[in-house]
């Protein structure tokens, strides 16, 4: 059996919304959350998390150029980013030092294009702030190993977590990490079923087979129309595209200036269902004044508001998207935010 002996890095995964932008340069935590012993350097088990978003990656950790001794864990959750190295028995770590960046470039290096290992920002006890809205970054993972048998060492090594080699003339190696989405709407490949009305709503949508760990999961929501030129029939089986109604990406035919508009009216609702469902008809579907004086309130108290942001926890407008001959419809989901990181 191969007894493995691990450290772990934890990066604190800190949003923009909440702590502005920052880099891989920000002051190190005191707060250190590993401990040394006699074998080596040992990972704290109640730090490492199995509850990350998406997928963990793992690489291969190089020793001596060539042999594979191990691997490096990277994985992140809403909180953290979390970089682990475990060596495979007779393997222990001695030292660790990890570099995160955004780009390549910011690496730590000499004109020649060695890393500069001294210059890494991160070992074993930091805690660091990053920004949530990173998508790819560049990590060195670099570790000085020894090869005990029998209680005496017998080699000493640097190693790698495997990847890319830098441009200089050493055996030095990065790799790339994608900060998994902690919000994620759900891929497709799920159904909606639409009733008209809705006891609240325009809309009541029930969502059947969406994938585990969305922000959206199966039920039932509160659905309304936003294109009334086009057609839904109420009872059909539908496999939409769903998107944020802040996405700056929509297909064009769901693009409008006034998303901002439609969440406020949602969050802050008035009169009947009916005059809800005229105020976002004003905003997105040909601005006809509506008669009603509380859909004329709602209008006029989130043209007072533009640029509105939902909160965590307030209702964030979900497009159903079908296509641009099918009608476009939204439904209320409550703002996904951890710590910064959001489903707007």
């Amino acid at each position: 059996m191969i007894q493995k002996v691990t450290t772990l890095l934890v990066v604190v995964l800190l949003g923009i919304f909440i702590a502005g932008c920052s880099t891989a340069s920000d002051p190190v935590s005191e707060k250190g959350l590993l401990m040394d012993t006699e074998q080596g350097i040992e990972r704290n088990s109640d730090v490492w998390t199995e509850n990350y978003c998406g997928d963990a990656l793992s690489v291969n950790l190089i020793a001596g150029q060539n042999e594979n001794i191990g691997e490096v864990k990277v994985a992140n959750d809403g909180e953290y980013l979390y970089v682990e190295f475990v060596t495979d028995d007779p393997w222990v770590l001695v030292e660790t030092h990890v570099a995160v960046y955004k780009n390549f470039s910011e690496i730590p290096q000499t004109k020649s294009g060695n890393p500069k290992v001294g210059q890494f920002a991160y070992d074993i006890d930091s805690l660091i702030p990053l920004d949530c809205s990173w998508d790819t970054l560049y990590i060195a993972a670099h570790a000085v190993v020894e090869k005990i048998v029998g209680g005496v060492t017998v080699q000493t090594e640097t190693a790698w977590g495997e990847g890319p080699e830098f441009p200089g003339k050493s055996w030095a190696m990065y790799f790339t990490y994608t900060v998994q989405d902690c919000c994620p709407l759900p891929p497709g490949g799920f159904s909606a079923v639409f009733a008209y009305p809705g006891p609240t709503s325009y809309w009541q949508v029930t969502l059947a087979n969406v994938a585990d760990g969305c922000v959206v999961d199966d039920g039932v929501f509160v659905g309304w129309c936003v294109d009334e030129g086009n057609y839904i029939y109420p009872g059909t089986v539908y496999h939409p595209v769903l998107y944020s109604s802040y996405d700056p990406n929509l297909p064009s035919y769901a693009q409008d200036p006034d998303w901002d508009m439609v969440n406020y009216i949602l969050n802050h609702k008035q009169g009947t269902y009916e005059d809800v469902q005229a105020a976002i008809w004003y905003f997105v579907d040909g601005g006809n004044w509506p008669a009603d004086p509380d859909a004329q309130a709602m209008i006029n108290d989130a043209l007072a508001h533009e640029g509105y942001v939902p909160p965590a926890g307030a209702i964030v407008a979900i497009i159903l998207d079908l296509g641009d001959k099918v009608q476009l419809t939204i439904i209320e989901v409550p703002e996904c935010i951890i710590d910064g990181c959001s489903i707007i």
